[in-house]
């Protein structure tokens, strides 16, 4: 691995830490891996090392320019995202890992230089398509099933483009009960829901 050079940012390698992914691993007791390029950012989170530069390969394994390491094994996961130029930054909010650089698409998306992911551990959130009904004075009620999350906000449209927020509620053991009181005011409504 080259060391970076520039060293501006915490997260990113410079020329006197060159030796910090792998000191990191060998604390997990991993194997070393070698980026074949520069890596200008590494991030831990979650037992993995992040890395994001200009590299193609790590450790023999394509990865373009963004790749995570097991911290423990040393092992590139198969986690690929693909960004199709360099990244210079990585950062972990909220449980986002939010990657910054020269690119113009990530993950088979456009995302001109900026993409985030989710790095929460829980499962996916679903709708209970069992559960939705319009009750006899228009309202429409459904449950929403989401293990691990605390609240859920429920969007709605009746046109599958424009999407306003009908109300954020708390998910009380990873379920809730939503009804929307707006519904007789709207022939066709269609709902989504996001996740912290």
């Amino acid at each position: 691995m080259r060391a970076a050079r520039n060293s501006a940012s915490s997260t990113r390698e410079s020329a006197a830490n060159a030796p910090v992914l792998r000191l990191v691993l060998a604390a997990g007791g991993g194997t070393s891996p070698n980026a074949n390029d520069i890596v200008w950012a590494l991030l831990i989170a979650n037992n993995q090392v992040y890395l994001g530069g200009e590299f193609d390969h790590v450790s023999g394994l394509v990865r373009s320019n963004l790749a995570a390491v097991d911290l423990e094994s040393g092992q590139v996961t198969d986690w690929d995202p693909n960004p199709d130029f360099s990244l210079r930054e990585l950062l972990l909010a909220n449980g986002v890992l939010y990657s910054g650089g020269v690119f113009l698409r990530m993950g088979g998306q456009t995302s001109r230089g900026i993409a985030a992911f989710s790095l929460s551990s829980v499962d996916q959130p679903t709708f209970e398509t069992g559960s939705i009904v319009r009750l006899a004075d228009g309202r429409v009620r459904f449950r929403l099933t989401a293990p691990g999350v605390t609240q859920a906000t429920v969007q709605g449209s009746t046109d599958l483009a424009e999407w306003g927020n009908l109300q954020t509620v708390p998910l009380i053991g990873g379920s809730l009960e939503f009804t929307d009181d707006e519904a007789p005011n709207h022939p066709l409504r269609f709902y989504r829901f996001s996740v912290p």
